[in-house]
């Protein structure tokens, strides 16, 4: 009960609160007084409760009577920004001064765009300089704040003509961020008009002030409106209209996250952070040059539209130059987050060396986790170890498995911290990524990695789910449906149709023309989700799949965005070689002619694992090829084939090594060219070799068809043998 009281004696002010603390001690005198008393006890507390009953009415009926008749209603509604103009001192009796500066300035602000929201108010206080400047500045802030106001005008007039005004910023948030409060020149009046900087700078701190406070509430679409109407009038020095640039760039990049309208934003965003730059030089401004470069570069690693690479050459530009200022001596906590920017620009950058960009990204990741500690900014810590393991798993150069190990750590590392009850939706996206990490480990015990992943996207579902999260919802049944698919025991079609059914609805929210890349990403793992679909027409599903993979080459072009392109491309090839209907032949070279694209970007240098997968699968679609030479065919399915063994070595690849070797072998048994008696020990090596990933006991069923095929070669050789 007491705290109640509190809280609500707390939330008035002024006569309100003298008024009712006044009546809170006799309340506490009468409910002792009565409780004295000489009779039952039942008859002290219906007393004591009439007592308190009357107090209350009393306290509330006072408190209504001096609102509606004694006290002025100068406060200004929510959603207005108010300027305040106090009685000025030595003003007229009239108050003309006064009037005329309200009517002045009313005019002014009718001329505005509407919808800006700022009015002008008289109070009849007065503020004067005599208390000291410091203290008047101060009294004017707290009529200010009881009227709700954004500023208050208040001042002396020197004689009929001269006035020296005085303006208060009233909200200490604003006051941080502005010039301080105005003490402006005298001004000359004349019976004509007010001085022109005595109605510019009220109006101008009204928008910047109303601006600022509104932007820390979260609402950047209104904020801007403040912003950019504060631009228009030329009053400001040149760093505080600097700063308003800055709000109205940082109003644009919190505006364009997720929206339809995101590259508008973001191409406003650099365009106000250039123009802030050419301001600011990293000699007089260091700290807000620095800050500015930062977050130019966050906006062009942002951006959806242009080219992708050079919008992140950008990036990496401006986060180095940021770097010049903040050094992890001076500014520790701005140098790691400009590092960490840095890492992911470098992380996504597609062109040049890809294993070193990455190389790179690592090192960013590694330097901001120097600061960025789990003791001291557990959250940053998280976010960096997640995107530390997206560049280990990524990395194509060094041991694959090695990386994702590392990749793995990172994971769990961060999950330390992003709990599924504390951070739900970092939890769910760091356990997607898990998940794909024990996916695409390939040594250990194989069913066990599978059986991780699996466990890691059905956890990241929990989150991501069909009605908030539809994207990633369809990402991670994808996800699931592919680990599964992968297991020994076949795949998991039920998650399948899931997924296709949830990417199927997302796409008529993720439309290419508002959302090209997520439209993209989506059409592609569409595709792969009918790749996988063993139900239903066969020729139907991988001829959906194939149109899925050429609308996302669409938005994934070679030049822009040349990894996805070139996954799109194996993948394309893939549904191509395996289309039962239609002509053999042309499917095939079609195949052929997407995974002879695809190696234009999966280098065996910068590529080493998707060069080898890519190799393979060509060589496949030689071997299957039912037109030209045979022997020519599998000759160059040779040739690839043992191209990419240069990668799927025994050690790092064991799976991928066996069935290459597998390949290999049935290759060399069917070679109708050269020694077939050399062609049928090739193959029978072949076929031993895999035996020593593919035991009976790993991997029964592979064991059993290479063993039997591996019999049937040796029947072959040893029939040659007795001709």
């Amino acid at each position: 009960m007491l705290e109640f009281i509190n809280k609500l004696l707390a939330e008035l002010t002024g006569f309100d609160f003298w008024f009712a603390a006044i009546l809170f001690v006799l309340g506490l005198a009468g409910w002792y007084y009565f409780g004295q008393t000489k009779k039952t006890e039942r008859e002290t507390a219906k007393r004591q409760l009439l007592f308190a009953g009357l107090i209350v009415v009393i306290g509330v009926s006072g408190i209504a009577v001096h609102h509606l008749f004694f006290e002025p209603n100068y406060k200004f509604p929510d959603g207005v920004a108010g300027i305040l103009v106090l009685r000025i001192e030595g003003d007229d009796e009239k108050n003309s001064l006064q009037r005329d500066l309200v009517s002045t300035l009313n005019t002014e602000l009718s001329k505005e765009a509407p919808g800006q929201k700022i009015e002008v108010r008289t109070h009849q206080e007065i503020v004067t300089e005599s208390i000291g400047l410091k203290q008047a500045h101060a009294k004017a802030r707290e009529l200010g704040k009881d009227c709700q106001a954004i500023l208050a005008i208040w001042g002396t007039r020197v004689d009929e003509k001269k006035f020296h005004p005085r303006l208060t910023v009233v909200e200490d948030r604003s006051r941080s961020v502005l010039a301080g409060d105005r003490t402006l020149v005298v001004q000359t009046i004349n019976e004509l008009n007010l001085p022109v900087e005595l109605i510019h700078q009220p109006i101008y701190l009204a928008h910047f002030a109303a601006g600022y406070s509104i932007y820390e509430r979260n609402d950047y679409a209104a904020a801007l409106g403040h912003f950019k109407a504060a631009l228009n009038w030329p009053t400001a020095n040149t760093s505080e209209l600097n700063d308003i640039r800055i709000y109205i760039g940082n109003s644009h990049w919190y505006l364009a996250q997720g929206q339809k309208n995101m590259d508008w934003h973001l191409r406003q965003t650099v365009a106000y952070y250039d123009t802030a730059l050419s301001f600011y030089s990293e000699l007089n401004f260091p700290e807000s040059w620095a800050m500015t470069q930062n977050n130019l570069g966050t906006a062009y690693a942002d951006l959806p539209t242009g080219d992708h690479s050079e919008n992140l050459q950008k990036a990496i530009t401006a986060y180095q130059a940021a770097l010049r200022v903040r050094t992890e001596r001076d500014f520790p906590v701005d140098w790691a987050t400009t590092y960490n920017n840095l890492g992911a620009a470098y992380a996504d950058l597609p062109i040049d060396d890809r294993g070193d960009n990455l190389q790179k990204a690592i090192a960013s990741y590694q330097a901001a986790l120097r600061v960025y500690t789990k003791k001291d900014f557990p959250l940053y810590w998280a976010t960096t170890q997640n995107n530390l393991g997206n560049a280990y798993k990524k990395l194509p150069t060094g041991n694959h498995n090695e990386n994702l190990q590392k990749a793995i750590k990172a994971y769990e590392a961060a999950l330390r911290v992003r709990t599924e009850q504390g951070f739900p939706i970092d939890w769910a996206m760091t356990q997607n990524n898990l998940g794909t990490a024990y996916r695409n480990l390939s040594i250990g015990d194989r069913s066990q990695n599978l059986q991780k992943a699996i466990t890691a996207f059905e956890a990241a579902l929990r989150v991501y789910t069909e009605k908030n999260f539809p994207a990633n919802w369809a990402m991670a049944q994808s996800n699931l449906g592919n680990a599964y698919s992968d297991l020994p025991n076949g795949g998991h079609t039920q998650n399948l149709q899931k997924v296709i059914a949830a990417y199927e609805v997302t796409l008529h929210i993720l439309t290419s023309k508002d959302f090209p890349m997520e439209w993209a990403t989506t059409q592609y793992n569409l595709g792969l989700a009918y790749v996988y679909l063993r139900t239903g027409d066969r020729s139907a599903n991988l001829q959906k799949a194939i149109a899925a993979f050429e609308g996302a080459l669409r938005v994934h072009t070679e030049k822009d965005f040349p990894i996805q392109w070139a996954m799109a491309q194996n993948n394309l090839g893939a549904a191509y070689a395996d289309l039962p209907t239609g002509d053999r032949s042309a499917n095939l070279q079609k195949a052929i002619a997407a995974y002879e694209a695809a190696l234009r970007v999966y280098t065996e240098k910068d590529f080493p694992a998707d060069w080898a997968g890519t190799q393979k699968n060509l060589g496949l679609a030689y071997a299957d090829l039912p037109t030209g030479s045979r022997s020519a065919n599998l000759q160059k399915m040779i040739a690839t084939h043992e191209a990419a063994l240069c990668v799927y070595t025994e050690k790092d690849f064991p799976v991928d090594w066996a069935r290459t070797k597998i390949d290999l072998g049935n290759a060399y048994a069917t070679l109708t060219t050269g020694n077939h008696t050399k062609n049928l020990q090739k193959a029978i090596d072949f076929y031993e070799a895999a035996l020593r990933v593919y035991t009976e006991k790993t991997f029964p069923n592979e064991h059993k068809f290479v063993a039997k095929i591996l019999k049937n070669a040796q029947i072959q050789l040893q029939n040659l043998a007795k001709k």
